[in-house]
């Protein structure tokens, strides 16, 4: 059997996990890949340093294993909505240059830093 390359065993990888509804044991994922369970951790580290999976250590059978699931990145509308700017009284007279502006706003850079914490959480 050819041996795959590290990107095509990613590809694979994140195939089966997003056919996953609730994500995939690390401990099966490379019997479902076959190659070694060394193998198949490089693969999951790598695919969650790009930030396309996520761990989350669980118990099983009396072992602990990792379950992998992809990382859902797409916007929150939510997320949106509570931006200070939709309901700021300078929002007319905000614009680049001007007495007010997006890039020096200290409501808009401490609403994105709390955005950015939630991601992490």
């Amino acid at each position: 059997m050819a041996r795959r390359s590290g990107e095509e065993l990613e590809k694979k990888a994140l195939e089966i996990i997003r056919s996953s509804k609730d994500g995939v044991l690390q401990s099966n994922l490379w019997k479902m890949l076959g190659v070694t369970s060394k193998e198949v951790a490089r693969i999951v580290l790598n695919l969650e340093r790009k930030g396309l999976i996520r761990r989350e250590r669980i118990l099983q059978s009396n072992r602990w294993t990792y379950r992998i699931m992809i990382v859902d990145n797409k916007p929150s509308r939510l997320s949106i909505e509570s931006a200070p700017c939709i309901l700021c009284e300078k929002d007319s007279l905000c614009g680049i240059g001007g007495d007010s502006s997006h890039l020096k706003c200290k409501l808009l850079e401490e609403w994105i830093l709390r955005q950015g914490e939630s991601l992490v959480d």
